[in-house]
């Protein structure tokens, strides 16, 4: 919706308040450039549609257009499951196998 500028948890729930922080200085200074350019020109660039797969059930945000980006553009997803235990698992298998197939 052209010309509103949402942060925190009205966007998506947060787990730090340190990115509501991050969101909020960015869509404060997304909407001055809003007002200062004289409104919405989504128009005038290229749309990129982000899906989210792969167990990630969003993304913030779910689109960039190109001519309204930075040179770099913040994506946060969230995931369905808690992938830290896959990957501690993983390493511990890899240190103890190689560790058995080196005695």
């Amino acid at each position: 919706m052209p010309g509103v500028f949402a942060c925190g948890n009205v966007l998506h729930v947060h787990d730090l308040v340190d990115y509501v922080s991050e969101e909020a200085t960015a869509a404060g200074r997304h909407a001055a450039e809003y007002v200062k350019n004289g409104g919405d020109k989504s128009d005038d660039g290229k749309e990129i549609s982000i899906t989210a797969t792969g167990g990630v059930r969003y993304t913030v945000p779910s689109t960039i257009n190109t001519a309204q980006m930075d040179d770099t553009a913040t994506v946060r997803f969230r995931v369905e499951l808690c992938i830290r235990i896959v990957i501690l698992r993983y390493i511990w298998m890899i240190n103890n196998y190689s560790t058995a197939s080196t005695l």
